[in-house]
C-alpha cells in the first residue's frame, strides 16, 4: 500500500475522451520518503450508465449530466468499474456544486476519505490513493455529515490513475440493462427417456424484479418470482413451438391450450398470444425448500400436440396440487434438455444481489426415478458482465449474480452432487 501523506495534482487536457485510457495527463507528486511508482493509465468514467443510487429501499440511476442529488446521508451513491488486479489507484471526481459547500464521504472497501466540496462549476476533486481489489469495486459517496442547509451538486465522473487495465459497462447502461442471467443446465442419462422432472429450489434472501427458475425445459418454465413491490408468485409459462414464431401465425391450432388449472393459479396476458402464462398466487417463503414435477407425453390423437403437466408440492398441506396442465402444439415423448437459473426480470435491476439454491434434481423414465447428480455452468444472456457464479454448497448448487459480486464461474465448468434421497414420496405421483 501507497504512504497516505500523498497529493497528487491532476491538470487534465479538455480533448480527454471519456472512458478512454491515455498517457496525456500531468501530474506531480509531494509526499515523504518519495518512491518512484508509475501509474501511467488514465481513465475517465462516466456516472452515466456506470452508477446507481439508494435512498432507502429505493434504487435510482442518473442521467446523462451524471448523478445529481442533494448531499445528504440518506443517499448513498456508487460508481461501479472492474479492475484487472489488486493495485493502488489514485481517484479524482469531476464535479458541479451549484450552491452552499459541503464535505462529502467518500468509501471503497474499508477505506475512507472526507472531502470538503466548494461551490463552483465544474472542477475536478482530487480524493486521494485507493487500493482496489481485482474484480468489481464500488466507490461510495455520501454527505459526510448532517447541515442546517442541503448542498445540490453533480458528480460527472471519477477519473482513476492507475498502473493496470480498469474495465467499466459502456456497453449499456446500468439503469437500462436487464442483468446476467446465471444459469446451469443438467447432464441427464443417456439412451433414457425422460418423462418427468423433478426439482428443489430454496431462496434464502428475497431481491425485487426476480425470476428464480427451478425448471425450464421443452418450452416450458416454472418460476417463483417477486415483483416490484416484493409480491410473490410461482408461474408457469409454456411457449409455443419454434414454427409458430417464425410464421408469426396466430391460429388457433398454434396456441397453447389450458387445459385444467389449479386452485388459485389464473392464466396470465402475453405478449405473444400463442403463449401460455399462469400465476399461481401464493406467498412463499424464504429459506423454505419447494419442490416442483413437470412431466410430458405426446397426444397424437388431439392434432399432434404435447402435453405438459406441472405439479407443487404444497408445504401447508403435504401433498402435490396440480398447477397447470395444458397442450403445447408439436409431438415430443421425452425431455431432452432441464435447466435451472437466476435473473432479474426488469430494466435497470442489475445492481441487486440474486441468489437461489437448488437442491434435488430426478427424472423419470416410465419406470423408476433416476437421480440427476451432475450440472454445467452454461452462457446465458449478458455474459461481458462478471458477477455471476455457480457453487457447490451443502451439496446443492448455488447460484448467484447481479449487485456486482467479485466471484465468477468460467462458462463450461462442471459441478458434481453427492447422492442425496429427496426427503419426499415421488412415487405418488
Amino acid at each position: 500500500m501507497w504512504n497516505q501523506d500523498i497529493f497528487v495534482l491532476l491538470f487534465l487536457k479538455t480533448d480527454s475522451k471519456i472512458g478512454k485510457r491515455s498517457n496525456s495527463i500531468k501530474k506531480t507528486a509531494h509526499r515523504k520518503n518519495f518512491v518512484s511508482t508509475k501509474m501511467e493509465l488514465q481513465y475517465i468514467i462516466p456516472a452515466y450508465g456506470n452508477s446507481y443510487s439508494i435512498e432507502g429501499e429505493n434504487y435510482f440511476y442518473p442521467n446523462e449530466e451524471g448523478i445529481t442529488s442533494y448531499v445528504k446521508h440518506d443517499v448513498i451513491n456508487y460508481i461501479t468499474f472492474y479492475s484487472s488486479t489488486t493495485q493502488c489507484v489514485f481517484l479524482s471526481i469531476s464535479i458541479t456544486v451549484r450552491d452552499n459547500p459541503a464535505s462529502m464521504k467518500f468509501k471503497l472497501g474499508d477505506q475512507s476519505k472526507t472531502m470538503v466540496i466548494k461551490t463552483s462549476d465544474k472542477y475536478i476533486l482530487p480524493i486521494g490513493v485507493f487500493e482496489v481489489t481485482e474484480g468489481y469495486n464500488n466507490l461510495e459517496m455520501s454527505g459526510a455529515k448532517t447541515t442546517n442547509y442541503n448542498c445540490y451538486a453533480t458528480i460527472h465522473s471519477i477519473v482513476v490513475l492507475s498502473k493496470a487495465e480498469i474495465e467499466f459497462e459502456l456497453k449499456q447502461p446500468i439503469s437500462s440493462m436487464m442483468g446476467p442471467t446465471c444459469m446451469i443446465e443438467y447432464s441427464l442419462p443417456k439412451d433414457v427417456e425422460c418423462q418427468a422432472f423433478y426439482a428443489e429450489i430454496m431462496i434464502p434472501e428475497t431481491s425485487k424484479y426476480t425470476y428464480y427458475t427451478v425448471i425450464n425445459s421443452m418450452g416450458a418454465s416454472v418460476y417463483p418470482a417477486t415483483s416490484s413491490d416484493n409480491k410473490k408468485s410461482i408461474n408457469i409459462y409454456i411457449r409455443a413451438s419454434d414454427s409458430v414464431y417464425r410464421t408469426h401465425e396466430e391460429l388457433d391450432v398454434n396456441k397453447v391450450k389450458l387445459i385444467n388449472k389449479g386452485e388459485n393459479v389464473e392464466e396470465s396476458a402475453v405478449a405473444y398470444k400463442p403463449d401460455l402464462h399462469c400465476t399461481f398466487t401464493y406467498d412463499w417463503k424464504i429459506l423454505e425448500t419447494y419442490r416442483f414435477v413437470l412431466s410430458v407425453r405426446p397426444v397424437k390423437c388431439l392434432g399432434n400436440m404435447t402435453e405438459h403437466t406441472v405439479y407443487f408440492w404444497h408445504p401447508g398441506k403435504e401433498k402435490w396440487d396440480l398447477l397447470v396442465r395444458a397442450l403445447q402444439p408439436g409431438v415430443s415423448s421425452k425431455i431432452t434438455k432441464v435447466t435451472s437459473s437466476i435473473a432479474p426480470n426488469a430494466k435497470g435491476a442489475s445492481s441487486i444481489r440474486r441468489k437461489a439454491i437448488v437442491g434435488n434434481q430426478w427424472v423419470h423414465e416410465g419406470k423408476q426415478w433416476i437421480e440427476i447428480n451432475e450440472a454445467t455452468f452454461i452462457e446465458s444472456n449478458n455474459c461481458y458482465r462478471k458477477d455471476m457464479c455457480v457453487e457447490m454448497v451443502d451439496n446443492k448448487f448455488v447460484l448467484e449474480t447481479c449487485g456486482f459480486i467479485n466471484k465468477r464461474t468460467q462458462i463450461g465448468q462442471k459441478f458434481l452432487r453427492k447422492h442425496s434421497p429427496p426427503n419426499i414420496n415421488l412415487e405418488v405421483l
